[in-house]
Parts: structure tokens; sequence; C-alpha cells
């Protein structure tokens, strides 16, 4: 065993770039030459031409095209919702779903945890009406609820509930 730790070799410049998470090499190259952290050896200065990681790294997306479409002018009138899970872990309670609702004119986000996907009516019926009550919006405005958002697992009743609660238009 202890031959074997002896021949373990120093690593290369390479291998540091990329254990110190893909810093610059020159920044590497300078701690080493400065001795500025203890144990920073190297064997060989080489290192790849293209780093793959880098170039990701460093591409610029291109941005989100804007919405062209018109804003909501009142509260609750559009509110978009989302489903995910099964957690690989529950949570302290033993939820291993959640869902998240966003309000569109305030841009308001909450966040429950759910034992079953089933679950997600019942939560966002009562998060309509603590919504209402907590920010005094009137019965009307609070029936008025849309689901957008990309295709997601959403529970049949859940679809069903927003086809009839917003006029066809899920």
């Amino acid at each position: 065993m202890e031959r074997h730790a002896q021949r373990r070799r120093k690593p290369s410049l390479q291998l540091w770039h990329e254990r110190l998470g893909h810093v610059n090499v020159a920044g590497v190259k300078r701690m080493i030459k400065n001795k500025d952290v203890d144990g920073l050896k190297c064997t060989s200065m080489v290192v790849k031409n293209i780093c793959e990681p880098c170039v990701y790294g460093k591409a610029a997306m291109t941005p989100m095209p804007s919405a062209r479409g018109v804003r909501v002018t009142k509260r609750l009138q559009l509110v978009h919702s989302d489903l995910g899970g099964p957690m690989s872990e529950p949570s302290r309670g033993g939820a291993l779903y959640f869902g998240r609702f966003t309000e569109d004119f305030s841009r308001w986000t909450d966040v429950v945890f759910l034992h079953k996907k089933s679950d997600l009516l019942a939560e966002y019926k009562k998060w309509l009406t603590t919504k209402a009550r907590s920010h005094t919006y009137t019965q009307a405005q609070a029936t008025q609820p849309l689901h957008r958002g990309p295709p997601s697992p959403i529970p049949t009743a859940f679809q069903q509930w927003c086809v009839r609660t917003c006029a066809g238009r899920p």
C-alpha cells in the first residue's frame, strides 16, 4: 500500500483546471508559480486546446422571445400552475409532489406540497380562497382562474375543473 501511495503522480495542469471548476488556466499557472496554494503541484503544464465544458460555459444563450400578448389587468385574471414530482425523497411531511401557483398580475408565487398528484385541485381551490381572502379580491375575480403553461402530468379532475371554470379555456 505504501509503495502505491508513493507512486501516485502529481496531477497535470489540465486536471487542476478541471478540479478547480474550470478556472482560468493562467490563474492556475500563477498559483503554482507563486506557490499560493500549499500542495498545488503539477507534472505537466499542457492543457487541451479546447475544453468542452469551458466552451459551453462561455456560450451565450439567445434571449427568450417576449410575450406579445396583452397583459392581464386584474388580480387572479390569469394563474399559471405547475406540478412537479414524484421526488426521490419525500418531504418531512411525507409529500412526494409539489404544485406551484403564480398569479400573473402581481407575479406572486406560492408552492404547495402534495402527497398525491390528485391533491392538486383541492390545494388550488384552497389557494384561490386564501389568496382572495388575504388580498381582498372579490368573489367574481377569484372565480376566473386560467390554467396555462407547458404540458405536464396534471390530474384529469384539475383539467376538467379548469375547463368548466374558465369557460372552455384550459
